[in-house]
């Protein structure tokens, strides 16, 4: 029983949601902006965190670590205030994207889509074929870690895997009833995504595509959707863990096996949130290191040097229930890396490129624009696991976007095939 002023901690929190959630809706009139992005399924997470914090072998969770997460969301939130605010008063007719209402469908537009599809059939038939010889000469079994690596986790077959992810996100925005095989395609993307073992890869495609459906008004938000996504999130880890946990002294379907998976997705669910409060209530115990949170660019320019590359991994583990974590939600890396200064300096830089992209996005109405904020928009989603940021993911995927709006621009002549006769690639 949480005592009384963790009650009030907890509402408080809770307080500064609601009205922020009421202000994005004010300025930006959608709930789809980057901070709900963000706070939205970062708490959800905490309650189902809190539901299990100080139960079985989840450790108590430390409630004046929400405190932290306030200051966060109000740094997040001040450039959406000020550019919200400009482009309200710089917007004066009624039509005007800014003033849609939140269930109207945003008219995208769409290039034809024929020279993405052929990529895309020549990138899954290579996988094909490398997955075969994977299979058959890796010294690892597939469902590992280390076969994952060895699979796609970097060079040729690594990038492939991240051009395959934007195209995943256009996929799954532009799937419909006389584009059913679309489904097809996205379910052969996340197998090769699956065979890396990292969920987060094969999540993060997912929620972009359904953010940038959501965005635009060609999927409405209903508690339904909400219980899809959950089950997805679910399914994927019983998938991912289920090829790990095969392959071992486990067999499938059996009690135990069901009851590994769960505690492991309660793990995984609960592990940044758990990690920042325990970090919060040792004082932050880890040395400072600033660099992880640009590892990308800093990366890059060791490699240009030919130094040693720096790990973006929190080499400090807390026994937070079922297993250890590493992760401290994107607030807690961030602060624990640059102090209360650089962190609330960080989130308003952040907030204000998202905000400012967002700006361009509903200027310009363009797919592949629009895919860019979903995807970047997807990272802020996983804000109750940890800090994305300084994955080259970030910029990669965007790059690759650009780079199909320019290739789809490509005069083809093929006639690509539809299960319903109708000309799904434009």
């Amino acid at each position: 029983m949480a005592s009384t002023s963790n009650l009030l901690i907890l509402l408080i929190y809770f307080l500064e949601v609601v009205v922020l959630t009421w202000c994005e809706r004010k300025l930006w009139k959608t709930l789809y902006t980057p901070l709900c992005c963000l706070m939205l399924p970062f708490s959800l997470v905490l309650l189902v965190t809190l539901l299990l914090a100080g139960n079985g072998t989840f450790v108590a969770f430390y409630y004046p670590t929400l405190y932290y997460v306030m200051i966060g969301l109000l740094a997040f939130f001040i450039p959406s205030a000020v550019l919200g605010a400009v482009r309200a008063k710089r917007t004066s007719t009624v039509h005007n994207t800014v003033n849609r209402n939140i269930h109207e469908t945003i008219p995208l537009s769409i290039p034809p889509m024929k020279a993405i599809l052929a990529i895309t059939f020549v990138i899954l038939g290579l996988y094909t074929v490398h997955s075969f010889i994977a299979m058959s000469s890796s010294s690892y079994v597939i469902g590992t870690d280390e076969f994952g690596t060895e699979y796609a986790g970097g060079g040729l077959w690594g990038h492939l895997r991240l051009l395959l992810m934007a195209i995943t996100i256009l996929l799954i925005y532009l799937y419909d009833r006389s584009c059913r095989w679309y489904l097809l395609l996205i379910g052969l993307c996340l197998v090769i995504f699956a065979l890396t073992q990292v969920k987060g890869w094969i999540l993060i495609p997912i929620i972009a595509g359904l953010l940038l459906r959501l965005c635009t008004g060609k999927t409405r938000l209903k508690f339904s959707f909400v219980l899809w996504i959950i089950l997805l999130g679910f399914a994927v880890f019983f998938i991912s863990y289920a090829l790990t946990l095969a392959v071992g002294k486990y067999s499938p379907m059996t009690v135990s096996f069901l009851e590994i998976i769960n505690n492991i997705f309660m793990h995984y669910l609960t592990s940044g949130i758990l990690g920042m409060s325990m970090d919060v209530q040792l004082g932050f115990p880890e040395e400072a290191r600033p660099e992880v949170l640009f590892a990308q660019i800093v990366n890059l320019w060791y490699f240009i040097m030919g130094e040693d590359f720096v790990s973006p991994i929190n080499p400090l583990f807390f026994q937070s229930g079922v297993s250890g974590t590493n992760v401290r939600s994107l607030f807690g890396t961030t602060y624990l890396n640059v102090g209360m200064f650089g962190y609330i300096v960080l989130l308003m830089v952040i907030s204000s490129l998202f905000y400012g992209l967002r700006t361009v996005v509903l200027k310009k109405q363009n797919l592949f624009i629009y895919a860019i904020d979903a995807w970047l928009c997807a990272f802020l989603c996983m804000g109750w696991f940890d800090y994305y940021f300084h994955m080259l993911h970030v910029i990669e995927i965007p790059v690759f976007l650009l780079l199909l709006s320019a290739i789809s621009r490509i005069k083809w002549r093929v006639n690509l095939p539809s299960l319903r006769g109708q000309d799904c690639d434009n």
